[in-house]
């Protein structure tokens, strides 16, 4: 999975105002019957302030070439932000925004946020028929 440039912010700023997803499988699936969450939970904003032009560049050439677009991705900030055990992957109706103000550039990104499944959490269920 990639992972956020190192080179970008490191602490975004979140907007708490995003959008609720049920992120649950069938609960009653015979294969694997723990809930497990495989589809986004929930979209977010984050918001990085101050980026240069040269962070913003990276930004861009991260999202185009190595993301393709839409390539879910993980960043050292999120267990900062609350998401330990998550993944990230931009929304395709309006991914990211930049605005400039006198301190450099503002980017916001919106994403839709992904629980990961431990790998302990996958077990096969003998059928007791």
């Amino acid at each position: 999975m990639e992972v956020w440039p190192s080179t970008l912010p490191q602490a975004p700023h979140i907007d708490y105002s995003g959008q609720q997803l049920n992120g649950l499988l069938d609960p009653e699936e015979r294969v694997n019957p723990m809930r497990t969450r495989t589809y986004p939970e929930y979209t977010r904003q984050f918001t990085f302030k101050g980026l240069t032009t040269t962070q913003f560049q990276t930004f861009r050439a991260w999202w185009d070439e190595t993301l393709n677009q839409c390539a879910p991705f993980t960043a050292p900030w999120l267990e900062a932000v609350g998401l330990a055990h998550h993944f990230l992957r931009f929304n395709e109706e309006s991914p990211w925004t930049a605005t400039m103000d006198g301190y450099g550039l503002d980017l916001t990104i919106t994403v839709e946020v992904i629980a990961t499944v431990a790998d302990s959490a996958l077990y096969w269920v003998e059928d007791e028929d």
